[in-house]
């Protein structure tokens, strides 16, 4: 032993040691688009921005469409009515349907969904030929467009900071803006190269496909830590909240409905050239833009509910005036009413906490029934008196909104929803 020992020490003096052998892991090379800047997560954001650019400029198309769809199906402007109702009737089923899905799946899986079902209702809006398949079809993108309100708005919330959410949530909104404005050329550039009304609507259809196959390689966020609420955690008055709250933007995307649908119509009664009223038309989304926007690049350090108190009476203000003393006050309207909806949701975040898909899925599904309710209510008005004064729909919806505003205050902290104003 004392031999080998001795060897062994001779061995190490004489012969130069044996380099060590450092082995690098093997790294495995992945492509995903989880890109991350300060807690901001840019894959979620794209993805959100292109879905509502999307599926905006699809939705705004029907409108300088609706005569060209009437006159080649050979409809009636109560059966092209039907097709809006049909739109909003499955938009409240998928606001319902995809509460459920962006639970079992996440926010982005749901949005990829969608985006698959809008365009399959798109192509079949094109391949209609009678009442039935239109309606049918419109169907089905207002499935898609109900559930992608909702998922589209989670990926927002999940995917940045709740520091900088009220900035990217306006920005999100101000796509909807973007898409309105751009829809209404792409209408005339096809037209004047002699497109039917199939192509704009087949267009639209095949982006909206793409962008589903490019989400595949957008990788889904962890799941959240906290646990989903159990129908027995709900605080009292949660649902009466929820339901205040979903009024109210339903009474303020009315506001808005009436005028971006008969605005036209209205200052060509009113004696204005047709061409003076669809400019006026135009600045009326150019002001929903540039009001969404402003809130989006600018951060305001005042409360949620302080700046939809100040967005719906400037609205109100201004609604008035324009019915009173001028018609073309009307388009600022969207200046001040631009950041409503968007603000709104940042204030759900902050109060409802872990409801805040319920809420949402929620409010999708009550905007539809209200929007519907609106636009037979805003025929039947002009019809029994005159437009100018149907469009007083307008004040008195946003008199509403404030009044929900007013009457769901948290009146105290609960758990799971804050009671912060």
């Amino acid at each position: 032993m004392r031999r080998n020992a001795l060897c062994i020490r001779l061995k190490r003096l004489i012969l130069p040691p044996t380099p060590l052998r450092f082995e690098r892991p093997r790294r495995e090379i992945t492509v995903t688009t989880r890109l991350t800047v300060s807690g901001t997560h840019l894959g979620y954001l794209a993805a959100a921005f292109s879905c509502l650019c999307l599926m905006g400029f699809a939705d705004n198309l029907r409108g300088p469409l609706f005569p060209a769809i009437l006159a080649d199906l050979g409809l009636s402007d109560t059966q092209g009515g039907l097709m809006f109702a049909a739109s909003c009737a499955g938009s409240m089923a998928g606001g319902l349907l995809f509460r459920r899905l962006v639970r079992r799946f996440s926010s982005l899986r749901t949005v990829q969904m969608g985006l698959f079902m809008g365009a399959a209702g798109l192509w079949g809006i094109t391949l209609s030929e009678t009442v039935t398949t239109l309606l049918a079809t419109s169907f089905v993108f207002g499935l898609a467009g109900g559930g992608l309100a909702l998922s589209q708005n989670l990926m927002v919330e999940e995917g940045s900071p709740p520091i900088h959410r009220r900035q990217w949530l306006s920005g999100l909104h101000s796509i909807y803006g973007v898409a309105s404005l751009v829809a209404p050329l792409v209408v005339n550039a096809l037209s004047s190269q002699g497109a039917g009304w199939r192509a704009g609507i087949q267009l639209s259809a095949a982006l909206i496909f793409a962008l589903a196959i490019l989400l595949t390689w957008v990788k889904p966020l962890p799941p959240r830590s906290a646990a989903r609420p159990q129908r027995a955690d709900r605080p009292p008055g949660l649902l009466r909240r929820q339901l205040g709250i979903a009024f109210m933007v339903s009474f303020a995307v009315t506001a808005e409905l009436v005028i971006s649908t008969r605005l036209v119509q209205l200052l060509e009664r009113d004696g204005f050239p047709a061409h003076q009223a669809g400019w006026a038309l135009s600045a009326f989304f150019g002001c929903l833009l540039l009001g969404r926007l402003g809130c989006s690049l600018k951060p305001i350090r005042l409360s949620s509910r302080t700046l939809i108190v100040g967005s719906g009476l400037g609205s109100l203000a201004l609604f008035a005036g324009g019915l009173y003393f001028q018609p073309l006050l009307l388009p600022l309207v969207a200046l001040t009413l631009g950041p409503f909806f968007p603000i709104t949701v940042d204030m759900v975040a902050d109060e409802f906490g872990a409801h805040l898909e319920d809420t949402l899925g929620l409010m999708v599904v009550v905007v539809s029934l209200v929007l519907a309710g609106a636009h037979f209510l805003l025929g039947v008005w002009s019809d029994a008196v005159t437009l100018k004064q149907a469009f007083w729909l307008g004040p008195i919806a946003l008199t509403l909104a404030l009044a929900c505003l007013w009457a769901t205050r948290p009146r105290q902290a609960v758990p799971g929803v804050s009671g912060m104003a």
